[in-house]
């Protein structure tokens, strides 16, 4: 599942009718692509093709797709749901440990 095609799972693509249902995904918001890039979270939509910055600091982003059941697939056609994680790491140091931070 690789909705950019560019052999990296580093984004999720979501359709639905919903910005009126209508029967058409055409409208704002009914065809987003979120991806991961340089540690920068954007989302992409499909009916006006403007990006917009999401948020800063991503250092993952971890895509689990599910069927109806709630079983694990592969299967793109079968998927009902889709689990992210996000892993972001705070722009200052802690001042107790002197690392970055990581959160999930």
């Amino acid at each position: 599942m690789d909705p950019q095609g560019s052999g990296q799972h580093n984004a999720v693509r979501i359709q639905s009718d919903n910005n009126p249902p209508n029967g058409s995904l055409a409208d704002p918001f009914e065809d987003v692509t979120f991806s991961l890039s340089n540690n920068t979270l954007t989302l992409q939509d499909a009916a006006t093709g403007s990006t917009t910055e999401v948020a800063q600091n991503i250092s993952g982003l971890q895509l689990s797709y599910f069927d109806a059941s709630g079983n694990a697939t592969a299967a793109s056609a079968e998927v009902a749901r889709v689990q992210v994680t996000l892993t972001g790491v705070s722009s200052h140091l802690d001042p107790n440990t002197r690392q970055l931070r990581t959160f999930h």
